[in-house]
């Protein structure tokens, strides 16, 4: 192999590399100390307001904690989501036993097409602009 085509293959494959790898680089350098103005974090959960759309099958204290739960851990941050979905229903879980799926929905028409329909009991929430199905 000739030191040509070795180069060409090298530059092939660090400009690969360069451009399918910066995807991963996240890094956000932070600013020096004392820049930053104080940030006082404020619990909103308790102005957060999640109203029951539609239930079936739920009794009373399996609707009030599961409001709890997403009031709770309900963010409205897109990416957090999974989490937040995993975190309701593992409380869920531990609560009544058995397994809680949760989803949280942009659309009203979405639901229509889950696995819920054939469940014992559920409850459709409203919170902000989002659906929970728990």
């Amino acid at each position: 192999m000739s030191n040509r085509e070795l180069l060409i293959i090298l530059t092939y494959f660090l400009n690969f590399s360069v451009i399918n790898c910066g995807v991963f680089n996240r890094y956000i350098p932070g600013s020096p100390v004392g820049t930053n103005p104080h940030r006082v974090y404020i619990d909103k959960s308790a102005y957060k307001k999640v109203n029951l759309l539609a239930s079936y099958g739920l009794t009373k204290s399996m609707s009030d904690a599961a409001e709890k739960a997403v009031r709770d851990h309900y963010s409205g941050i897109v990416p957090n989501s999974g989490n937040e979905c995993n975190e309701i229903s593992m409380e869920m879980e531990d609560k009544f036993g058995g397994f809680w799926m949760v989803s949280i929905f942009d659309s009203d028409y979405d639901i229509a097409y889950t696995i819920s329909r054939r469940s014992r009991s559920y409850g459709l929430f409203g919170i902000d602009d989002r659906i929970v199905l728990i």
